[in-house]
């Protein structure tokens, strides 16, 4: 058998994956299929479709495809439901992400005996318990980043990791004094870890988002999207949500550059934490 280390793993229609080497896609395009991968790159298995590169592959005896095609600049995506379970059973890490914008809330040490009067932060607590625990548990692939654009120093954004966060419990008050924590940091553009798994820095919306599109599938949740039960969701989904007030539509304009999908949970305007409730109830039963 090859090494390992450098043979490539390529999608077949059979339950398991051989090792192979790259060839030529089954759909016609000249250009070469990137679902071959090297194997040391394990937690690389899929990088996210944003509109802007083109994947070939097989899935279940069938053909997929998906991407921008350049000679005729049409974007499609097919067949897709079941590769997280394929990417998970061959090491691939398939993790799923939620990006809150908080357009009031402050950038600075706040009191947590007044949550709402410090720029809606209430808000930013709820969808982070939301986003990360479960019943006597914690959803260990799942990564919450929050933008803070209030006073007095924005813009602020705030890391927590789901696999590597310690001593956060659900209620408003325990995430608001990590938020605190790591407010009272001094950062720059780079991530700076402030304790297990919460990390701050200084990116402003284009910064983060673009960082965070060579990760994620950006999917922006908005009233008149998609239904998203009628849409096939991209693996390593980051789901956009905005405050109580919403994006701007400065903010919008750059989401929707790096969005992957523009989705609808409801026709009606949910709670900004109900959306990220909806969205994991969504995957779990997809079984992402």
């Amino acid at each position: 058998m090859e090494n390992p280390d450098s043979a490539f793993l390529l999608f077949r229609n059979a339950p398991r994956l051989p090792l192979a080497t790259m060839h030529t896609p089954l759909c016609g395009d000249s250009h070469q299929p990137d679902f071959a991968f090297r194997k040391p790159a394990r937690d690389a298995l899929l990088r996210p479709w944003n509109g802007r590169n083109h994947r070939c592959g097989l899935q279940d005896g069938r053909e997929i495809c998906q991407g921008q095609l350049p000679a005729h600049q049409k974007s499609y995506w097919s067949d897709c439901a079941a590769l997280p379970r394929l990417f998970r059973a061959y090491g691939g890490a398939v993790v799923r992400g939620f990006l809150i914008v908080g357009n009031k809330a402050f950038t600075q040490p706040f009191s947590l005996n007044d949550l709402p009067g410090a720029g809606r932060m209430d808000v930013l607590c709820r969808c982070t318990s939301q986003a990360l625990f479960i019943s006597h548990g914690i959803r260990r692939d799942v990564e919450v980043y929050l933008l803070l654009l209030g006073p007095p120093s924005p813009p602020k954004s705030i890391l927590i990791k789901g696999d590597e966060v310690r001593r956060m419990s659900p209620d408003e008050r325990n995430v608001a004094g990590h938020i605190k924590k790591a407010l009272a940091v001094e950062c720059g553009k780079s991530w700076k870890k402030v304790h297990s798994g919460v990390y701050v820095s200084r990116k402003g919306l284009e910064e983060l988002i673009e960082e965070l599109s060579e990760k994620y599938s950006i999917i922006y949740l908005k009233e008149d999207g998609v239904d998203i039960s009628n849409a096939q969701l991209p693996p390593n989904p980051l789901f956009v949500i905005g405050d109580h007030e919403g994006l701007t539509e400065e903010q919008e304009k750059v989401v929707e550059r790096y969005a992957a999908l523009k989705l609808s949970l409801s026709p009606l305007s949910l709670l900004a934490e109900q959306c990220v409730v909806i969205a994991h109830h969504h995957l779990d039963r997809l079984q992402f």
